[in-house]
């Protein structure tokens, strides 16, 4: 139902020669919503905006939380291994910026890609850690979503993916 309002702001702005601030935010948080054609040029062209603007404003921080929910949309599909140089990349960036909570939100999501390639003890330990780090910071509702995810992540994994 949401694309018969998105399509024809994304028929608008794919005929621009040059995206704004405000097309960018736009299209951050609403380029989930198209198919895979679609949503490859979309990407494409935040990546190239994101670059451009680098600096300007909270355009970082709006490219790592994009590339962030880009990699959720991965995960969801269980692409799980695409994900992992993407979220490298966004931790150091995080780390940079002191960015407390993306840096467990990325932790927590690399950690289901270790659980994979085997490292199940040592993941449900970290995700211990990031859980009781969420907890301590107060964000419970996180946290509390974070357990259950991690309990049903592993229930539906329980075949290894590489």
């Amino acid at each position: 139902m949401a694309r018969k309002y998105f399509d024809p702001v994304w028929e608008n702005i794919q005929k621009k020669e040059t995206w704004y601030y405000n097309d960018i935010i736009l299209m951050s948080n609403i380029f989930y919503m198209f198919e895979d054609e679609s949503l490859q040029f979309i990407l494409d062209e935040l990546y190239k905006y994101f670059e451009l603007y680098a600096g300007f404003a909270d355009i970082d921080r709006i490219s790592r939380i994009t590339k962030f929910n880009y990699c959720t949309l991965l995960r969801l599909q269980n692409r799980y291994f695409e994900t992992e140089s993407i979220l490298n990349e966004l931790l150091a960036s995080a780390k940079n910026a002191r960015e407390g909570t993306l840096i467990l939100d990325i932790k927590f999501a690399l950690n289901q890609i270790y659980w994979l390639k085997g490292f199940k003890d040592e993941s449900d330990l970290e995700v211990a850690g990031i859980i009781a780090s969420m907890e301590f910071i107060g964000d419970l509702k996180v946290s509390e979503d974070m357990k259950k995810d991690w309990e049903q992540f592993k229930v539906n994994q329980s075949i290894s993916l590489h």
